[in-house]
């Protein structure tokens, strides 16, 4: 069935309705952080990595759905060489991060600046999307380097965390005078992209670092994945995109387990923060090289490709 993208200038555009609740939410709990005297950045590692767990990891469980109808997935053959290819991919990039951690770190990043520039609606120029990117990566290290260089710590030994997060830190002002040039130059945008930029870049200043990549993988990246799946596959009902995602979400839930073992000896924060980032790095690499296709796409179901 051939579809056409979310229309933006619908004024009942789901992501649009999507993205004002999650500003208005942002907004609001960065305003909370910023006249609390008594918040903390010591917020539970677990209960958050829990929430990204079930509220973000499983949009990208939902890859099963756009490799079926792109690489016309039909026999048991051809869906255990899908997933053969797509943990050895991961496999992969836990072994980088083995072997060169800090270059892990940096490659990290810019990847994931790359896959956040796909959150903004179709028609957003792409100079905006660069600059709304690296907003979220970078401006946490504005009031919080020290935070970011201990979450850094559990990933990365030696003093590349704190020179890293120094580094970050050394960019927050000319990245927000290259956001705010984007802001007032863009001229396609659509007001509520405005209005999440906005939310996006405020957020990642005011929050904890971990508490503010909480709130806009769950509610802003995730969210909008999961919203443009189900426009992408207009035949099936919320339902059916769960029941579809379960199976990997609970291959991923066991592999967690299984290298739990692995982080004996590490503080809970260390290893929760550990086995947290390394695994959405190693899900998110094959999980591009799936996704990028269909967004640069347009998100269209294009009628050539077997269901």
């Amino acid at each position: 069935m051939p579809m056409n993208p979310i229309n933006p200038l619908n004024p009942t555009n789901p992501l649009r309705q999507q993205g004002v609740a999650f500003s208005v939410l942002a907004l609001a709990l960065s305003m909370f952080i910023a006249v609390s005297p008594a918040w903390s950045s010591g917020f539970e590692t677990t209960l958050l990595a829990l929430l990204i767990f079930f509220l973000g990891v499983p949009h990208g469980a939902f890859d099963v759905i756009f490799a079926k109808r792109l690489y016309r997935l039909v026999s048991l053959k051809q869906w255990l060489a899908f997933c053969g290819a797509y943990v050895a991919l991961a496999a992969v990039v836990v072994g980088f991060w083995w072997l060169l951690p800090a270059l892990f770190l940096s490659v990290f990043f810019v990847s994931s600046a790359f896959h956040f520039s796909g959150d903004l609606e179709n028609g957003t120029p792409v100079f905006l999307r660069f600059w709304y990117a690296g907003s979220m990566l970078i401006f946490p290290a504005w009031l919080h380097e020290a935070d970011v260089a201990l979450l850094f710590t559990y990933l990365v030994p030696g003093r590349f965390p704190e020179q890293m997060a120094a580094f970050l830190h050394g960019l927050v002002l000319p990245w927000a005078v290259g956001l705010c040039i984007a802001l007032l130059r863009q001229r396609r945008a659509q007001w509520s992209t405005t209005l999440e930029v906005v939310s996006v870049g405020v957020l990642a200043a005011a929050a904890p670092p971990l508490i503010g990549f909480t709130v806009f993988f769950c509610l802003m990246h995730s969210a909008r994945h999961a919203i443009r799946t189900r426009a992408y596959a207009a035949d099936l009902r919320w339902i059916d995109l769960i029941k579809k995602a379960a199976a990997p979400m609970l291959a991923c839930l066991l592999a967690g387990f299984a290298l739990w073992p692995s982080l004996q000896g590490l503080s809970l924060d260390a290893a929760v923060t550990r086995i947290l980032f390394v695994g959405l790095a190693a899900l998110t690499v094959p999980h591009m090289v799936l996704i990028e296709r269909v967004r640069f796409s347009g998100w269209r179901y294009k009628a050539n490709w077997s269901r």
